[in-house]
């Protein structure tokens, strides 16, 4: 039986549904007991795919631990924590990717009250840029050859630049 029910995968952001999906060969070999079962294997790279995230409401967890605990079970806030934590990351390392599917041009993303990272499109490199308010900004230029980091002032300026056999 087939749903609408949209499936993500955790390596390269595939989503789609159901039908779509691979069945899993070598169920046995590749989720061990106690894993969280999945739900397919991705038909673009050939990783194991579950539910996405966001259909999975987000009081889940604390539900799934409130029954746990009234089994016996010790379920401790760090692991409810620790499960709800791995999620987001999964979560949001998808919609990174996606992002830089869709964008054109160099996004900036805000990760604290003065602190954003840019987003590159795909199409471009692999290089990091963190800004920070009017302090400046760094850049990590990751390369075939190694990686140089580009420290700019307030202003834009290049002040400084270190290259991996410098660290």
């Amino acid at each position: 039986m087939t749903t609408s029910t949209q499936y993500q995968c955790g390596n390269c952001g595939w989503r789609g549904i159901e039908a779509e999906m691979h069945r899993i060969d070598d169920i046995h070999d590749r989720v061990s007991t106690g894993e969280l079962m999945a739900a397919g294997e991705c038909p673009s790279c050939g990783d194991l795919i579950s539910v996405a995230d966001e259909d999975v409401p987000d009081y889940t967890l604390q539900i799934v631990a409130k029954i746990m605990r009234k089994r016996g079970w010790l379920v401790t806030p760090a692991e409810t924590e620790a499960a709800e934590t791995g999620t987001l990351r999964v979560r949001i390392e998808a919609d990174l990717e996606r992002l830089r599917q869709v964008s054109q041009e160099p996004v900036l993303i805000r990760y604290g009250d003065q602190v954003q990272v840019e987003i590159r499109p795909k199409t471009d490199d692999d290089r990091v840029t963190v800004v920070h308010g009017s302090l400046g900004f760094v850049v990590a230029n990751y390369q075939d050859d190694g990686v140089a980091i580009d420290v700019a002032d307030g202003e834009g300026d290049i002040v400084q630049t270190m290259t991996a056999t410098e660290f």
